[in-house]
């Protein structure tokens, strides 16, 4: 079992169960506030354009560890499940993408209750916004349009709070003293708004570019891992085997499974003709560049290899 989770083909899922991992613990040691960003503004479902990948109901590291982790149960329980019926996991070139976009919808489904449960941060600090529809009264100044008074007014907590307002008709005016109905606000929140929505685009692309950092970190592990062909001569394994328990079996057969290239088949010789017939329409003429799922496969590979680079000398 151990051999087939560190096989090449899982591995961009076992390194981001690591990660995972790593990350949970920083979380535990308190080492994730160095790298963890704030989220406020991007609690509301439609704040943000990575919302909609639950992105916003959780803290980014929440985040991010919950698909770290739907990301390699899902390629692990892939890769078993395919190699159940084709004797051996896919490339992990094709195997994380499909994982990666079969993640991104579980991750948002198992955001949506862990958000529920998690305590949030609880504040008696209100937007201007909140102040609409209270009272206020005059402090210093006479308000007339366009030359507004300071006024206080006091929130749904009991706090004060030092406003500018001035009348909502034209030719009104209020003296000091007077206490007067908040009915909207104007200009600063057009201002604050479009600030707002300035943070919330840097905070997602700071997110995407972290992301495809660790994508592209991915890739070439995985890369270094594929380019990596078994030698015969050593103890790489294909398909749960080495070439030498390989080659023990097929001489226990004595030749009775029919013989490829003066090499005996175990099965039958389906695999030496694939592998052969593969190498033919990709020109393989090295045979260190032969690769493949079963060493039956990899030999006939290398029969045509062998042949090819004869007939070129």
């Amino acid at each position: 079992m151990f051999e087939f989770w560190l096989s090449d083909g899982n591995t961009p899922f076992i390194v981001a169960i690591g990660v995972m991992i790593l990350l949970a613990v920083m979380q535990i040691v308190g080492l994730s506030d160095f790298i963890d960003g704030d989220t406020d503004g991007v609690g509301d479902a439609d704040a943000g354009l990575l919302s909609i990948l639950g992105i916003g109901r959780l803290p980014f590291l929440a985040w991010l560890m919950l698909f770290l982790l739907a990301f390699g149960l899902i390629g692990l329980s892939g890769q078993q499940l395919l190699a159940s019926f084709t004797g051996a996991p896919i490339s992990a070139w094709l195997a994380a993408p499909l994982a990666g976009f079969a993640a991104l919808p579980i991750t948002e489904l198992l955001a949506r209750p862990l958000a529920a449960i998690l305590p949030k941060d609880e504040t008696t600090a209100v937007s201007p916004e909140h102040l609409v529809g209270r009272f206020a009264t005059i402090q210093i100044g006479t308000a007339t349009n366009g030359s507004p008074a300071r006024a206080k007014v006091t929130d749904v907590h009991g706090q004060a709070h030092n406003i500018m307002v001035e009348p909502d008709n034209t030719g009104q005016s209020f003296a000091e003293g007077e206490t007067v109905l908040l009915v909207r606000r104007e200009f600063q929140r057009m201002i604050e708004n479009g600030t707002s929505k300035v943070k919330v685009a840097l905070r997602d692309f700071s997110r995407l570019f972290l992301l495809s950092i660790a994508g592209v970190l991915t890739l070439i592990a995985v890369s270094g891992c594929d380019n990596k062909q078994p030698s015969a001569n050593g103890t790489d394994e294909v398909a749960g085997e080495t070439y030498q328990e390989y080659d023990e079996r097929r001489d226990a057969l004595d030749g009775s499974r029919g013989t490829f290239a003066d090499q005996g088949c175990t099965k039958d010789c389906s695999g030496h003709e694939a592998g052969y017939a593969w190498a033919e329409e990709k020109g393989i003429t090295d045979p260190d560049q032969c690769g493949g799922r079963s060493w039956s496969f990899i030999e006939g590979c290398r029969a045509y290899a062998e042949q090819a680079s004869g007939e070129g000398e």
